[in-house]
């Protein structure tokens, strides 16, 4: 019987929305020039195989043994064309037995070049007893390979070098890269509160016009967070818009081409200076920025500091610019002007001239305008 349980490894970290899915990611099995192998192992409700390997040879791959022990499940590639038997187990030392019941699917077959890559699937367990089972969790499997010695799918004695043995590591697949970011707008902040806190702006705003779907009451703004490489300052690598929230928290999920690599994240919002991190930040499963509470997360060139100080430890992004030419000053004053007269006499909501979230533009706005011209803001970044 060829059933055996993965010997698992439980590695106690848990990685934020990436339930259920594991990956072996790309597994070498042999590097030999010419007739390199590997496979990778996708288990979600099913396995998905990505087996590659020499055109013009039979290979092999066995799953959980370290040598050819009799009732190993193994697939076969023997043939140029059509696999009809690919699904098999091991004897002992000889070449392998097809399965009765052949519960791989074979998806796609196809040579490139003198490589061929399969890519099969079949369920975690089938319940044949020819077939190992596999598990949907974060563990190691032992992986055993050999291909033929000579250009021939007539299955015969590898040699020592045409055979080997690997561990293969599953690990959670990564679906997305969340971020979890801190971030206060000054003009928003309610001196006093305790725990700081913004207002609702968003939610006011919307309630105001009279919208049916005016959004949680803890909504402040929509803010857009952009990932770029330091290789390429200007090229938007991952863009996404969410929704700030009162106590500052701000989550964002990037698509998981963002997981692993570097970006100076870039924090946008319709009325403020754009705010960049002061380096580049390593997405992860759980990716954590925190501006309010720390000014030096922030990227500034030294001369005008890039956010406020609202009280002792807590900083917000400055607002008031608002034509997008990342500098905040008297050319933004006419749109501020022309949002005073909307807002007075228009009735208009969710203007960008609202500098303090209290959904109406007027003097009070103002004076937060008023204070972030004068000392020459403008968007500082590397």
């Amino acid at each position: 019987m060829k059933t055996k349980s993965l010997f698992l490894f439980i590695l106690g970290f848990s990685y934020l929305s990436l339930a259920q899915s594991f990956t072996t990611g790309v597994v070498n099995l042999s590097s030999t020039p010419g007739l390199a192998m590997s496979v990778k192992l996708d288990i979600g409700s099913n396995v998905t195989m990505t087996l590659v390997g020499p055109s013009g040879r039979w290979f092999a791959l066995g799953f959980g043994a370290g040598n050819m022990e009799a009732e190993t499940d193994v697939v076969g590639v023997h043939s140029a064309g059509t696999l009809s038997s690919f699904d098999a187990k091991l004897i002992g030392y000889a070449a392998p037995v097809a399965d009765a019941l052949q519960n791989w699917t074979i998806t796609s077959n196809q040579v490139v070049s003198g490589v061929r890559t399969i890519v099969a699937t079949r369920p975690l367990d089938t319940g044949d007893a020819n077939d190992y089972t596999f598990s949907a969790e974060e563990g190691t499997l032992s992986l055993i390979w050999a291909r033929g010695s000579s250009n021939s799918f007539s299955y015969g004695y590898h040699g020592s070098s045409n055979r080997g043995v690997v561990n293969a590591t599953f690990t959670p697949l990564v679906t997305s890269s969340p971020l979890a970011l801190q971030l206060f707008l000054d003009g928003y902040y309610i001196y006093g509160s305790n725990p700081a806190s913004m207002r609702a702006a968003r939610h006011t705003n919307l309630i105001e016009s009279g919208s049916a779907n005016p959004g949680a009451n803890t909504d402040v703004d929509l803010i857009t967070v952009e990932l770029r490489s330091a290789a390429n300052l200007n090229v938007v690598a991952y863009s996404v818009s969410s929704i700030l929230q009162t106590n500052g928290s701000l989550q964002c999920t990037f698509p998981a081409g963002a997981f692993g690599n570097s970006y100076y994240i870039v924090v946008k919002h319709r009325s403020s200076i754009p705010l960049w991190s002061a380096n580049p930040v390593t997405m992860s499963g759980s990716t954590t920025l925190n501006f309010s509470n720390n000014s030096a997360n922030a990227f500034t060139d030294g001369s005008v500091a890039p956010m406020k100080t609202l009280v002792s430890g807590l900083y917000g992004t400055r607002l008031g610019e608002l034509n997008g030419d990342g500098y905040l000053d008297g050319v933004d004053y006419s749109t501020f002007e022309s949002n005073v007269y909307s807002s007075a006499y228009g009735g208009l909501f969710l203007l960008d001239g609202d500098l303090n979230g209290d959904s109406y533009v007027d003097a009070s706005d103002f004076a937060v305008f008023d204070y972030n011209s004068t000392i020459g803001s403008y968007e500082q970044r590397p």
